[in-house]
């Protein structure tokens, strides 16, 4: 079907008006999100106002004759995001009207005036100059037009993938996927996005995959002022899958005119074909390990293994389930020895096959970091950072272990990038908060709770606790001890909460209500370690001494803080103390 306008119109239409050249849908001049495929479908009936365009008609124009999709779902999914933009309704319809068994027809009277020439709309839709300043992104998560729920895991993984693959850009900044996660489905617009996450532009699109082709339709959106710089629709075999987000990542990089190194050219080019059911797996792994629950790592373990069956030479396979072990060790203890060696085992074997996976790295430092092996987790976290410089949490992982080290300003560093790149993690807020305890700058940390704690309320426990341990340090008992007895009522780390307030207790003078406690952490390790800060509060160092030498054979947690930690500042000076610090290799 011929267009009657050409590519170098602008539709109006109500209140709206249709863009080709640029590929926007404006509604009184403001932008409006739409993905390309319902934009396409949409330019396509509005072209042809007051005819019947067919279903095939659409199909071949939107599709294509050799594009192997589900068409019944896609243009059902079209049609019905069309219908949601314009606020159009099927049973009195306004602009979109369906006629049975035939097609649809554009209803609404459609005015045509001229634009400038440019691309049509699914090519190259900016010519215009990037800014030179152009640094940061993020990948939004990529639309399931399946209309299946049970395939969002597979829509969750190819977003994660090309986050990865673009994370290895080094003149990038790619913001993590748990940060663009909140907005799936979100109905704000770009440039609030864009003020939100710190970014210039944002990359959407959709995925739609059917036997074994997948077409993936995406999109680079400059986002302040809001203009589409590329947009492009690939259909390949589920065998290229982890190719075709290089080949985007390319893209990308290309029209946001980044040059790669020579290095960042191999890494990006080195995707191989994969067994489809083993790329099928491994996404439905990434898809349960971020739900993060007892029965989802259950699911993600056996959808790693799965993948490694299907195929044994699929490296990042063996990397994603390094962290699930890791992540099992959290809800089973009694297991952490198997499991770290089960851990790095596969950490291993993934940089046998594939040296350049920035996971593998971390996963295999933070295995060394439990065998308080300090310098080769250094080494690993450095390569992970290197080999993906978006790694967000390589660079907080490798915050936590300067702290450990005592190289606070260095920590801070990184765990300050670890916030520009997941900007609203929890676990980079919870350890941004301790590099400020432990650096002694409380009434930063106290700011930094109380901004923390006005965006995500679920917080309230830690804001108190974090706040009762900084007014404690500054001397100020008496608020402190109050703010960690709220924080306990509600704490979802009892024991930490618990011994806190123990120490600060003890600290203030309340030596028998600090034992009464601790006498509620049943727990032997944080119970031990929590004996060593009563001992410490009260100026009782031998015992002090005793207890710490007990907490490090017991592996408690937190003793490996030992160097930095505030709450031993008086044990400092003893020899006894160089002792502890040679036990968990830190000596100075």
């Amino acid at each position: 079907m011929a267009s009657p306008t050409g590519a170098s119109s602008l539709l109006r239409f109500g209140a709206f008006e249709l863009d080709t050249v640029n590929g926007e849908l404006r509604k009184a001049g403001v932008s409006l999100k739409i993905h390309p495929q319902p934009l396409q479908v949409l330019l396509l009936l509005a072209e042809h106002a007051g005819q019947t365009v067919t279903r095939e008609e659409i199909q071949r124009c939107v599709w294509g004759n050799n594009t192997f999709v589900d068409f019944e779902r896609g243009i059902n999914f079209c049609v019905s995001q069309i219908r949601a933009t314009l606020g159009d309704d099927a049973e009195k319809p306004r602009y979109v009207e369906t006629l049975p068994r035939r097609g649809y027809r554009f209803v609404a009277p459609v005015r045509i005036d001229a634009a400038p020439t440019a691309s049509a709309v699914g090519e190259r839709i900016s010519e215009r100059p990037m800014d030179e300043n152009f640094p940061s992104l993020a990948v939004l998560p990529f639309e399931n037009l399946s209309g299946d729920p049970a395939q969002d895991y597979f829509a969750e993984g190819m977003t994660e993938t090309l986050i990865t693959e673009l994370g290895k850009i080094s003149a990038l900044r790619v913001i993590s996927r748990q940060s663009t996660m909140q907005y799936k489905g979100t109905k704000k617009t770009m440039p609030q996005i864009a003020g939100e996450l710190k970014i210039n532009a944002v990359v959407e699109g959709s995925v739609l995959c059917v036997g074994d082709r997948v077409r993936v339709s995406a999109q680079l959106i400059e986002a302040a002022p809001e203009r589409h710089l590329w947009a492009d629709s690939y259909d390949r075999r589920f065998h290229d899958v982890l190719a075709l987000h290089s080949e985007i990542a390319r893209t990308v990089a290309k029209q946001i005119k980044v040059t790669l190194t020579p290095q960042e050219e191999m890494r990006l080019a080195g995707s191989r074909g994969v067994n489809p059911a083993a790329s099928e797996a491994y996404f439905r792994s990434r898809y349960f390990l971020d739900r993060r629950t007892k029965a989802d790592i259950d699911e993600a373990l056996v959808a790693t293994q799965q993948a490694i069956e299907l195929d044994p030479t699929f490296a990042p396979a063996y990397a994603s389930q390094s962290e699930v072990y890791l992540a099992l060790g959290l809800y089973e203890p009694t297991r952490e020895t198997e499991l770290l060696a089960k851990a790095q085992a596969a950490s291993l074997k993934a940089l046998e096959l594939d040296n350049s996976l920035s996971a593998a790295h971390y996963t295999l430092a933070a295995i060394h970091g439990t065998a308080w092996d300090w310098s080769g987790a250094e080494v690993e976290y450095r390569r992970a950072i290197e080999l993906n410089p978006s790694n967000a949490l390589a660079h907080l992982w490798y915050s936590d272990l300067l702290i450990i080290l005592g190289r606070v300003t260095e920590a801070e560093a990184e765990g300050r990038r670890a916030e520009e790149l997941d900007p609203i993690s929890l676990q980079v807020y919870f350890a941004v908060s301790a590099h400020l305890y432990y650096a002694r700058r409380y009434s930063e940390l106290i700011e930094h709770c109380q901004d923390w704690v006005k965006r995500n309320p679920n917080l309230e426990w830690n804001y108190h606790h974090c706040l009762g341990a900084a007014y404690v340090q500054m001397g100020r008992y008496k608020e402190g001890i109050e703010e960690l007895r709220g924080a306990l009522k509600s704490s979802t780390i009892y024991e930490h909460t618990a011994t806190e307030l123990a120490n600060a207790l003890a600290v203030a003078g309340e030596r028998e209500e600090a034992w009464q406690v601790l006498d509620r952490v049943k727990n032997r390790p944080w119970n031990t370690f929590g004996a060593a800060l009563v001992h410490s509060g009260l100026g009782e160092k031998d015992e002090a001494f005793r207890s710490l030498e007990s907490a490090i054979d017991l592996r408690a947690p937190l003793v490996i803080l030992l160097r930095v930690d505030p709450r031993f500042d008086s044990l400092r000076q003893d020899l006894h103390f160089q002792n502890l610090l040679r036990r968990i290799n830190l000596a100075q």
